[in-house]
């Protein structure tokens, strides 16, 4: 976030004979050693977006994300995944759900602390968009909230979790629906 920039910026300038990058900043600063790193990631989105879509089309055409905090990286990421889920599936619903910062979200009445690694609001979410919504697809797109959430939603009736981050969750997975998943932080084969 923004002291993370401010500390790149300020290394920066203290050691100027060293090279610095800061991922996801468009980064103006005249700083010759500094540079900002920035992806597309709507394209990215999109592309996610048009497969969920066509899973979505042959169930209950709704696709569901667990989103992080509501910067905008991560909302470039997940507009880009609904617009290709509505390219793919034009009448397929995408429910999306914000990690608000340090707050309840109010859909679900899940609170949030405010972090990308919110396990309990991941798997809050997860849950939600299984059992109220019944998403065929579930994106994550918010660090491990997102990460935690379709690792709970993938799992199969009965798996026992203990996942910790910001927050924790321990529990056993009680839904019987796998819906499929797609994630953007880590390699989420795992």
């Amino acid at each position: 976030g923004f002291l993370h920039e401010q500390s790149v910026h300020r290394a920066a300038t203290c050691m100027p004979h060293k090279d610095f990058g800061i991922v996801d900043v468009a980064y103006t600063a005249s700083l010759p050693n500094l540079e900002g790193l920035t992806f597309a990631d709507d394209q990215a989105g999109y592309l996610a977006g048009v497969i969920a879509g066509g899973v979505a089309a042959t169930g209950s055409k709704k696709v569901g994300v667990i989103g992080g905090l509501p910067i905008v990286p991560v909302k470039r990421f997940i507009n880009g995944f609904a617009n290709g889920v509505a390219y793919s599936c034009s009448d397929c619903t995408t429910t999306i759900i914000y990690c608000p910062f340090g707050g309840a979200e109010p859909t679900t009445g899940l609170t949030c602390s405010g972090a990308f690694a919110d396990v309990a609001f991941g798997v809050g979410v997860a849950k939600y968009l299984i059992n109220t919504i019944g998403a065929d697809v579930i994106f994550g797109a918010g660090g491990f909230t997102g990460s935690a959430g379709i690792k709970y939603a993938s799992a199969p009736q009965g798996t026992s979790y203990s996942l910790t981050g910001r927050t924790s969750f321990t529990g056993t997975k009680t839904e019987a629906q796998a819906p499929y998943v797609i994630g953007v932080d880590t390699d989420e084969y795992y």
